[in-house]
């Protein structure tokens, strides 16, 4: 009796909840706002100037890190 109460409660309240969707994320297709040129080489010049600025500091600095000679 109680049981089946209890079974009937969750049921219902499982119901209830809202299911998320995520059909929004990932979705393939063309891009939808244009990125001019211009800004695309500013973007990746700033990646790759990023990604590449530790490894030539260390290379300009490389006789600080063995010591002074």
């Amino acid at each position: 009796m109680i049981g089946n109460s209890v079974v009937r409660l969750a049921t219902s309240a499982a119901v209830k909840v809202p299911s998320r969707s995520m059909s929004g994320i990932g979705v393939a297709g063309p891009p939808q706002n244009r990125i001019g040129f211009p800004l695309k080489l500013a973007y990746g010049g700033a990646m790759i100037g990023g990604a590449c600025f530790y490894p030539f500091w260390v290379l300009v600095h490389l006789k600080d890190y063995k010591g002074k000679e």
